[in-house]
């Protein structure tokens, strides 16, 4: 007999309607681990993403001495990640989406497929 076995026993038991196995649920909680989607066999595959490195279309110095970048991937221009909202620099490895066409960096996309199967 696990712990497990016990607070799920005591779940059976108590009456679900008073709220008095709020602790015990809170524990399951801690021994389950937060809920996640599970995807069934009949999703369709997500399609590939394409995958490139960002490079400098164009380089331009403005008249105060800051340099501004002009940055593609993959032929397409880019500015920030669709995941995490940081910009593009140079030689980032990115990925662009092929559902929806946009960039991101691979890291966070590979990151953010694992949770949903939907675009950020």
């Amino acid at each position: 007999l696990t712990d497990f076995d016990l607070l799920m026993t005591s779940l059976e038991r108590d009456d679900v309607a008073n709220g008095s196995n709020y602790d015990t649920l809170l524990l399951v909680s801690e021994i389950m681990g937060p809920a996640s989607v599970t995807h069934t066999r009949s999703s369709p595959p997500l399609p590939m993403p394409k995958l490139g490195c960002v490079s400098v279309e164009r380089r331009r110095v403005m008249k105060d001495g800051r340099v501004k970048l002009k940055l593609v991937l993959l032929g397409r221009k880019v500015d920030r990640c669709g995941v995490c909202l940081a910009q593009f620099k140079e030689a980032d490895k990115g990925a662009v989406s092929p559902s929806c066409g946009h960039a991101f960096h691979e890291v966070c996309l590979r990151k953010w497929l694992v949770r949903s199967r939907t675009c950020p």
